[in-house]
């Protein structure tokens, strides 16, 4: 008996500590893998190329590898990815480059963020993911806020490619 709830306790604990979101951290960003059920690799990968195509004004562009089936990886941009709250008050929008990585699996994908570019008005600024993680900057403002609205622009990206792979989309 006390093996079992040794056990139990355990496949609880790695279950509630595997990550289910992307999450900037000072390391960077680590992949997650979404699971999928019933559907095979060859579904999951048109579902997600179908996603491309209808969510990018030149799909064709932002494809820069696709092996069929197996793997997509797109490169993207977004105006306002991120925001960043200053102690005066004032709030300046972010435009991010990015490219996902879609490694694709029967019931499965691996999702991998990789960050790009930062600018501000199409003027590219000294900045990279690792800034994120000063205590604050020269004048006291802290990144916390940001950390938590660049999170919330990747996973809304991955949220909008799984909700297009589980929902039946045809009609």
């Amino acid at each position: 008996m006390k093996k079992l709830l040794i056990s139990i306790f355990l496949l609880i604990s790695s279950i509630a500590n595997s990550q289910t979101n992307l999450e900037l951290t000072f390391n960077g960003i680590e992949p997650i893998i979404v699971e999928v059920d019933s559907l095979s690799a060859p579904d999951i990968y048109k579902k997600i190329n179908n996603w491309i195509q209808t969510t990018y004004k030149n799909p064709e562009e932002v494809i820069k590898a696709d092996i069929e089936n197996e793997m997509i990886r797109i490169s993207g941009y977004e105006k306002g990815f991120f925001k960043r709250k200053f102690k005066s008050g004032n709030i300046v929008e972010y435009d991010t480059t990015y490219e996902m990585t879609f490694d694709i699996k029967d019931n499965k994908y691996r999702v991998t963020f990789k960050p790009g570019s930062i600018s501000v008005d199409r003027k590219k600024v000294l900045f990279n993911e690792k800034n994120f993680f000063d205590e604050a900057d020269v004048n006291g403002n802290s990144y916390e806020e940001s950390i938590e609205s660049y999170n919330k622009s990747m996973n809304d990206l991955n949220d909008s490619v799984q909700s297009y792979i589980v929902n039946d989309n045809n009609w």
